[in-house]
């Protein structure tokens, strides 16, 4: 039997029916109920269909608010009155449809074509009538709500996988002077003497090695053996298995004074903890002859002392060969010297997740609970699984780490590596290239357009890209952060006619000398607060986990550093890790999008800028180079899959065109102009179900149309 054209019905959020019972009072019901009077305003509903240029979906909302009377009236004003304007209510408009077999039979029933939220914060109850927007309900709806919350994470879950971090050679260079002010005298400060040192500064950063200033000491009166083991030492380390030290510079000193026939000569040199009275030369700096008053003795030096745990070095100067009672000397403002040294941090295993993990709960999280994530090829093992994420208090290993993300920013750092989006299909969510999202192999055919308009779409049009991470903190130091390659990068191809910034600097970082500095100041610190830990980070890894080896190491897997014997302008090229998170690399794989938003601009020059730290790193991998300041020609960027042209065309809608997008948002539009086929991807079009009357769609147009046929339009 045939009935009205479409129909409305109130459903709570596990979908049952608000309704008035016999006694007229509202309840909820699992029986369908059917309001008696259509929504005023439902003539002119337009349902628009818009593409978010972010995430890649398609956005849907209803244009004007919808008025009720009667019994939808009551059941809002029931609704609101009793249960408060956070309650879940959804408008359900379902249309009728005719299923008819020849010669068998045929027969109507009705399908949804919409269900949104009523939006009771627009509640306004006038007269008879109750009037509300609606919100869609869908996966837009969550995003926008829940987009940029935070949700917490335990990582003790086994669910984290564990990576070891073996560490990053650190450079350091320690700037000391002898202090020129004081008179050293045989007769006050011994016949052998530890020298005053001063510590002045430091460069780089270091890990297990203390840095102390060297007072005046008198050691007269000590053994060799103890001498080697005062506390009062230049440094000490104590967190290292071995320490190469390289020591370099100039020790000058003037003779003040000399009572003694024949003159006293005097002897520099450094000793080491551990050392044997037999080597006690061994680094010996310089022995002058017998000193004369008022000369000047110098020399400059370069040595390499190796240091093992537990070891300090020391300098000493003793006097020698002479007789009488005393001697003097001062040293002058030229004698200094620096501490060169690279040192290793000891190896920890901190717990990282997965992307498919991450974005499994997010989903979950974001939509609370109503949409599931798909298992994306895009974070499978044979693409991204191996980028892995964690936090400041995870690179402390700290047991009771969590990861605090809010799904804004898991995408985000994943649009900054790549151009990446979602879509939602059947109530799951899939996350994937831009370009892959497209379906290209089903099209939504429409009727020849009764107006054409076609325009340059701006919004996607650029200048510049930034692209890379956030700026390294001071406190990484001078000399390790100036090395690190993974910061921000600028590139651009000049003045244009519409100029714009591309944003694809990443809020998650990717620094290992960041990751380093929180590992080496603060591991396993459990009482102290630290600035970065909840800081996210990114690590690359390798596929395949090593075994675990009881009780104390898990299962685990290695750094990522197969790109480091290729690699050039570093200056740890064999500990660093993270490369394949570049900048360029990002760039790179940003490429097809940032091709395609560029009309004919292939041979347009992607020039590099300037960078913050690092931009002399280049990889050459079998003649793949990878320079990360290297210019770059557009039309090199991948495939294109757009034009930054937009198709507007006044068509009515597909009877059947909520169900089709519904199926699969981003199928290709095609239709027919002039006798040429252009096909596009759907920006935004309105629908009104009520009737056929004509909509205007937007379409960006795909690159496989030719535009140079448009020459030929004329209307």
């Amino acid at each position: 039997m045939q009935g009205p054209d479409y129909i409305f019905a109130f459903q709570s959020k596990d979908f049952s029916f608000w309704q008035p019972d016999a006694n007229n009072k509202i309840v909820l019901k699992n029986k369908p109920y059917l309001l008696d009077f259509s929504p005023e305003g439902w003539d002119d509903i337009a349902i628009q269909n818009i593409l978010n240029k972010r995430y890649w979906g398609i956005d849907r909302s209803v244009t004007i608010p919808l008025s009720y009377v009667q019994d939808g009236a009551k059941i809002l004003k029931h609704i609101v009155l009793n249960k408060g304007i956070e309650e879940s209510v959804y408008l359900v408009i379902a249309r009728q449809e005719l299923e008819y077999l020849p010669g068998e039979s045929y027969g109507y029933w009705y399908k949804q074509i919409y269900r949104a939220e009523v939006d009771f914060s627009t509640y306004d109850h006038s007269g008879v009538k109750v009037t509300c927007n609606t919100l869609e309900d869908g996966l837009p709806k969550y995003l926008k709500a829940n987009e940029n919350t935070t949700y917490e994470f335990p990582m003790n879950v086994p669910e984290a996988i564990h990576v070891k971090m073996d560490g990053i050679n650190l450079h350091e260079y320690i700037s000391y002077e002898n202090i020129s002010d004081i008179e050293i005298t045989k007769n006050l400060n011994g016949g052998d003497f530890l020298a005053p040192c001063i510590f002045i500064n430091k460069e780089g950063e270091s890990t297990g090695v203390v840095i102390n200033t060297q007072d005046l000491q008198d050691t007269s009166g000590l053994t060799f053996d103890q001498t080697v083991n005062q506390t009062n030492s230049i440094i000490f380390n104590v967190g290292n298995d071995f320490v190469n030290i390289n020591i370099s510079g100039r020790i000058e000193f003037q003779c003040t004074g000399m009572t003694s026939e024949p003159p006293w000569a005097i002897r520099f040199r450094f000793l080491k903890t551990g050392q044997l009275i037999g080597d006690q030369n061994l680094y010996q700096i310089i022995t002058t002859p017998g000193m004369v008053v008022g000369q000047v003795y110098g020399i400059d030096f370069n040595i390499n002392i190796p240091l093992s745990i537990n070891q300090r070095i020391y300098l000493q100067g003793f006097f020698i060969g002479g007789v009488g009672v005393d001697a003097k000397i001062k040293f002058t403002k030229n004698s200094k010297f620096k501490i060169s040294f690279l040192s290793l941090y000891k190896t920890s295993y901190i717990r990282a997740f997965r992307p498919q993990y991450l974005f499994t709960q997010l989903i979950n999280k974001v939509t609370e609970g109503n949409y599931q994530a798909e298992l994306a090829t895009y974070f499978s093992n044979t693409k991204y699984w191996n980028k892995v994420i964690t936090c400041g208090n995870a690179l402390r290993g700290l047991d009771d780490a969590v990861l605090k993300i809010n799904f804004s920013d898991f995408f985000q750092f994943w649009d900054s590596f790549d151009a990446v989006g979602i879509r939602e299909k059947g109530g799951k969510v899939n996350f994937a290239e831009k370009q892959n999202l497209i379906d290209k192999n089903n099209f939504i055919d429409l009727p020849d357009p009764a107006n054409f308009k076609m325009t340059i779409a701006k919004d996607v049009l650029y200048n510049e890209v930034e692209i890379g991470y956030p700026e390294i903190r001071n406190d990484v130091g001078v000399l390790n952060g100036n090395d690190e390659f993974n910061t921000k990068f600028l590139f651009s191809i000049g003045a244009t006619k519409a100029p714009a910034k591309i944003d694809k600097v990443s809020k998650i970082k990717t620094s290992c000398y960041e990751i380093e500095k929180i590992r080496v100041t603060t591991v396993a610190k459990d009482s102290t607060d630290y600035k970065s830990d909840n800081d996210l980070f990114a690590i690359a890894i390798m596929d395949e986990a090593n075994p675990a080896v009881l009780p104390d190491i898990p299962v685990s897997y290695d750094l990522d550093r197969t790109l480091n014997p290729f690699a050039t302008g570093l200056n740890e090229p064999a500990t660093i890790f993270n490369l394949p998170f570049s900048p360029k690399r990002n760039l790179l794989r940003n490429g097809p999008f940032l091709r395609s938003s560029l009309y004919l601009g292939d041979g347009k020059i992607l020039a590099f800028k300037t960078s913050d730290k690092n931009d002399k790193l280049k990889t050459d991998v079998l003649g793949t180079i990878i320079e990360e300041k290297a210019d770059v020609i557009i039309g090199s960027l991948g495939e294109k899959f757009f034009f930054p042209v937009l198709f507007d065309l006044e068509i009515p809608a597909p009877h059947d065109l909520i169900s089709l997008l519904d199926l699969n948002p981003l199928q290709l539009f095609r239709f027919s102009l002039n006798g040429d086929i252009y096909t596009g991807i759907l920006i935004k079009v309105g629908i009104s179900p009520s009737s056929n009357k004509a909509q205007q769609y937007q379409l960006l147009s795909t690159a496989d149309n030719d535009l140079t046929k448009l020459e030929e339009f004329y209307g």
